[in-house]
């Protein structure tokens, strides 16, 4: 039977906002409240620890990524698929902003700088 995954991160102000990362936990499979639970990487969480994500939010764990099971678990390739259209948006944000610098720092250089730049690029 196929794993069935847990999507959460740390709880705000329990750890830096650096390490709130998404982490892949498998479903407990034994009745009753486990003492603690422990995401695919291996870390750790206790109690009030974790908040229960119900869709992808923030950055994935890449070790839960690289040691979750299988693509046969449910929802795995949902949850690639939305990291991977999180990460294409931000790429194309990235290039729309580098763009826009590139223009703003062509318009600050002024036209005699361009000259310049250019000139010093060929030789």
């Amino acid at each position: 039977m196929p794993t069935e995954l847990l999507l959460a991160r740390p709880v705000a102000g329990s750890v830096g906002e650096r390490e709130r990362v998404a982490h892949l936990i498998p479903m407990p499979q034994e009745p009753g409240s486990p003492a603690y639970l422990r995401a695919c990487c291996g870390a750790r969480f206790g109690p009030g620890e974790l908040e229960l994500l119900d869709q992808i939010a923030g950055m994935p764990c890449e070790e839960c990524l690289v040691k979750a099971p299988g693509a046969e678990s449910p929802g795995l390739d949902q949850l690639g698929a939305g990291i991977l259209a999180r990460l294409a948006a931000i790429e194309s944000r990235l290039e729309s902003f580098s763009a826009q610098l590139a223009s703003v720092l062509e318009l600050v250089a002024g036209p005699d700088r361009k000259a310049d730049h250019e000139d010093n690029r060929d030789g």
